[in-house]
């Protein structure tokens, strides 16, 4: 399939599996956690487009820390206007020199 389609010599995808119970068990409104319903993470550009492909009328949304660096901050952090507001306050309150600003920062805070 790579001599086929190249640009999969480049690609990758990796299928992590762990027990989500606690992790929906928690109110999605209550954190600014915006995964909770997730069931399944995808890595890498290509095949995380492929998948997206084949999954509409999903929104695309990744885990930060498995990001790429090409999101935007809804695609991080959730579509929910709330969620990105709540964490500018917190970053604003516990980080208001911006020490914490290298991978996917929260910014315009």
């Amino acid at each position: 399939m790579i001599t086929t389609i190249p640009a999969l010599a480049t690609s990758f995808v990796q299928f992590e599996a762990f027990p989500m119970q606690a992790v929906k068990a928690v109110d999605p409104a209550s954190t600014a956690y915006a995964h909770r319903e997730d069931d399944i993470l995808v890595y890498g550009r290509k095949a995380r487009e492929l998948f997206l492909e084949g999954a509409r009328p999903m929104r695309f949304h990744a885990y930060s820390n498995y990001a790429n660096g090409d999101e935007t901050l809804e695609q991080l952090y959730g579509y929910e206007s709330w969620r990105l507001e709540k964490l500018r306050r917190l970053k604003s309150k516990w980080d208001p020199n911006g020490s914490f600003r290298f991978f996917n920062p929260i910014t315009d805070y």
